[in-house]
């Protein structure tokens, strides 16, 4: 895959969420989908009393459907996609969850620890199984076979990179912004690497990311 392909992957992206969000903006407002400030917080966030939550559905939704619809590889697109698809259920859960709540507080810590933990370990097991893909290539140190090893360490992986952005996810395009360079990263590992159906995913999230910014 060029690197226009790619680009070309970014800009289709970035173009679905920029159009859609008003649309999807004017709904949660009509429901009076709000979100609610923690108590605990700084007296600064308080006028942001009632603006609409789930917001990364608009990121979810282009990603999701550009994917679908441009890439073919389906035992690297589906994970993904399923993963993306569950962490944003999840959210969207929470969120609701959180309006409630006169603290602005969703679910419990312990519930989403529980969830989110089958969640990664069912994402890194359909890997192993149906791509194949049990080895971790270390620089300067080579390719390690890990076997069975690869789901609870691909489980540990995926629930770490979505907690750290949860925990992120806190000052206005904080999360949105690192998790954009992060992708960024995997991009150019994953072209440099032959890999394009996974550089071409970073490069759908990418532009969705900057949508949503």
């Amino acid at each position: 895959m060029s690197v226009l392909s790619l680009v070309g992957l970014g800009l289709l992206a970035f173009a679905w969420a920029f159009l859609w969000a008003p649309w999807w903006i004017g709904f949660l407002v009509h429901r009076r989908v709000g979100k609610s400030i923690r108590a605990a917080g700084p007296s600064t966030h308080t006028g942001k009393a009632g603006t609409p939550t789930m917001g990364g559905w608009i990121m979810t939704g282009a990603i999701a459907a550009v994917s679908l619809l441009f890439l073919r590889q389906w035992e690297v697109a589906v994970p993904i996609l399923v993963a993306l698809l569950l962490f944003a259920v999840s959210g969207a859960i929470d969120d609701l969850a959180g309006l409630g709540s006169q603290e602005g507080l969703g679910l419990r810590v312990r519930y989403k620890f529980l969830w989110h933990n089958l969640i990664a370990l069912g994402v890194a097991y359909a890997i192993f199984a149906w791509s194949g893909r049990h080895t971790l290539a270390v620089p300067w140190l080579g390719t390690f076979d890990l076997g069975w090893w690869y789901v609870p360490l691909g489980m540990l992986a995926i629930f770490s990179c979505t907690s750290g952005v949860n925990e992120i996810d806190g000052l206005d395009g904080l999360a949105a912004g690192v998790t954009g360079l992060a992708f960024a990263a995997y991009l150019v590992l994953a072209w440099r690497d032959g890999q394009a159906q996974l550089a071409a995913i970073c490069a759908i999230v990418i532009g969705a990311l900057l949508a949503f910014l």
